[in-house]
C-alpha cells in the first residue's frame, strides 16, 4: 500500500509547487455537486471521466507521426512477459453466457388537460407505484 492520500473523479487541479500543495476539484455525479480539497503532496488523483476529451489529429500530424516513426509498437518478444498472464490466457474475465436483455414493459399513460392537474396527477401515479415516496 503507498499510504498516499488518494481524490477521485478529479475535474480541476491546481499545483502550488513552492508550498507543495495541491488544490483538487472533484465532482459527484450522483450527489451533482462539486467539492474542493487541498493536500500536501505527493497524492494519488484519478479524473472525472469526461475532463479531457480527446482531440481529432489532423491527417497531417498522423502522417507526420508515420513517417518519422513516432508511433511505436510493442509486443511480448519486447516486453518478455509469462505468457500466462497476457492475452485470452491472462485474461481474469471469463464470459460463460450472453443474452439479449428483454424489453420492458411499460403502462403508457398518458395525462390530457392543465399542466398543474397533469403534476398533480404524475405525483400521485409515481407515489402510488413507489417510484418516489410521499
Amino acid at each position: 500500500m503507498l499510504s498516499l492520500p488518494y481524490v477521485y473523479y478529479a475535474v480541476d487541479a491546481e499545483v502550488k509547487l513552492e508550498d507543495r500543495l495541491i488544490l483538487v476539484t472533484r465532482y459527484l455525479e450522483d450527489e451533482g455537486v462539486y467539492e474542493t480539497f487541498e493536500y500536501k503532496m505527493p497524492i494519488i488523483v484519478s479524473v472525472y471521466r469526461n475532463s479531457n476529451p480527446p482531440r481529432d489529429i489532423s491527417l497531417v500530424r498522423k502522417v507526420e507521426a508515420k513517417l518519422n516513426n513516432l508511433v511505436k509498437t510493442v509486443d511480448n518478444n519486447t516486453l518478455k512477459l509469462e505468457r500466462e498472464c497476457i492475452g485470452l490466457r491472462g485474461s481474469p474475465t471469463i464470459v460463460a453466457k450472453i443474452e439479449d436483455a428483454k424489453p420492458i414493459e411499460r403502462k403508457k399513460q398518458i395525462f390530457k388537460g392543465d399542466p398543474r392537474e397533469a403534476a398533480k396527477w404524475l405525483l400521485d401515479n409515481l407515489t402510488k407505484e413507489g417510484v418516489i415516496k410521499p
